[in-house]
């Protein structure tokens, strides 16, 4: 029984490490669409100076 017991623990701190992985996850995934959009924008700006 302990080989089990160790191993519903390995899997109790995997699962709670994978809720912390996915909010960092999630956090630099806005982080990277919050850039992404920015560089768009500062693009978008550049070119239209460019055409006038």
């Amino acid at each position: 029984m302990k080989k089990i017991d160790t191993l519903k623990a390995k899997l109790k701190a995997a699962e709670a490490e994978l809720t912390i992985r996915y909010r960092q996850f999630n956090a630099a995934e806005r982080g990277l669409m919050r850039v992404l959009r920015n560089v768009e924008e500062l693009e978008k700006k550049i070119e239209a100076i460019n055409l006038a």
